[in-house]
């Protein structure tokens, strides 16, 4: 998997899958559990060795079923509706895309980064 040129395209499906997303989200209810899902995703970072972070790796059975991921299978999968829509993204981005939702604080942005973990054997150990 080559990872995708953000350009302007890019950006404007990164829109569109937030704006369905904020819909998904505000149809189930689901925000803190998916607010969650993108924090445990990025807290794969290792600052010692500037590894890690929001890499879209939580999807893996190897990282969800982790006893401190518990229940983010179900996040996982509301977030598969979205994806299923926007093949163009990474799951890293989309993950992360979720953090702005955040009514709280809508002038949080996000760096798009486009890494993207393809299996388990690309994560950092001891991560998630």
């Amino acid at each position: 998997m080559a990872f995708p040129v953000v350009d302007t395209e890019y950006h404007k499906e990164i829109e569109k899958a937030r704006r369905d997303l904020r819909a998904l989200i505000a149809f189930n209810n689901c925000a803190p559990i998916m607010l969650r899902l993108a924090w445990h995703d990025a807290g794969t970072y290792d600052v010692s060795t500037k590894t890690g972070g929001p890499n879209g790796s939580i999807r893996n059975e190897e990282e969800y079923s982790h006893s401190s991921n518990n229940g983010l299978k179900i996040a996982i999968d509301f977030c598969e509706e979205v994806k299923a829509k926007h093949q163009k993204i990474t799951y890293a981005d989309l993950y992360q895309v979720i953090t702005e939702l955040k009514e709280k604080n809508p002038e949080m942005k996000l760096k798009i980064r486009t890494i993207a973990i393809r299996n388990h054997d690309d994560v950092v150990e001891g991560s998630s």
